[in-house]
């Protein structure tokens, strides 16, 4: 079983909000990191001098600290992005079978298990803005880890503080996570990996909970 990180970085919350960065992080079956593709995404609204439109929201853009005229002359087209996440996608989730009689390889497609921090709207961002992209042929759609759910859970059951928000800083600060690069997609798909490691240890078990407890000085 292998899974995929997933995070975007947009112009807000917004209904017209745009994709600006992207991030892939490749976990094996036992969430080691393996690889990683980031993307700056260029809009694909145009102006009449080929310059792109970004509908934004002022406070978002200040939490992301990305500067629109510099992404603007980095970020890569729709139709690139487009090739490079097929390709990342494809190579994810390949399963090699042996070879044939002939000394071919054969293939198969297993689909990954995605993680993320309110994931599935980054999800259908990415499936809206890459329709040719069959994300549903590389990522299950079933078994989608959101750390910000698995977060409601624990504390809805006493595992974590019920006055605390479930924001992915807020969470990474609580777990000692660094945070030096949040608010950027590939920054904030190394904190979602690690968050999620440390709910799955509070999963465990009240033995697991208690000694976090202890080694952070809580008791």
């Amino acid at each position: 079983m292998k899974y995929v990180v997933i995070d975007c970085e947009f112009t807000g919350l917004h209904k017209d909000s745009q994709i600006l960065t992207i991030s892939f992080h490749k976990l094996d079956e036992n969430f080691k990191f393996k690889s990683k593709l980031n993307l700056a995404v260029k809009s694909s609204v145009r102006d009449k001098m080929d310059r792109g439109y970004y509908s934004v929201c002022p406070e978002a853009m200040e939490v992301n600290k990305i500067d629109l005229k510099h992404h603007e002359e980095t970020a890569e087209s729709r139709e690139s992005c487009i090739v490079k996440i097929e390709q990342f996608l494809r190579h994810a989730s390949q399963v090699y079978k042996g070879k044939d009689e002939k000394g071919n390889h054969i293939v198969d497609y297993i689909r990954c298990n995605v993680i993320g921090h309110g994931v599935r709207g980054d999800l259908q961002k990415l499936k809206e803005l890459f329709p040719e992209v069959d994300f549903d042929k590389y990522l299950s759609s079933v078994r989608i880890h959101d750390t910000l759910s698995i977060a409601a859970t624990l504390q809805t059951v006493g595992k974590l503080p019920m006055n605390m928000n479930l924001k992915l800083a807020t969470l990474a600060d609580y777990y000692d996570i660094d945070t030096t690069w949040a608010h950027q997609a590939d920054g904030d798909c190394t904190i979602i990996h690690k968050l999620f490691l440390e709910l799955t240890e509070e999963i465990k078990g009240p033995h697991a909970l208690l000694e976090k407890i202890k080694f952070h000085g809580r008791l």
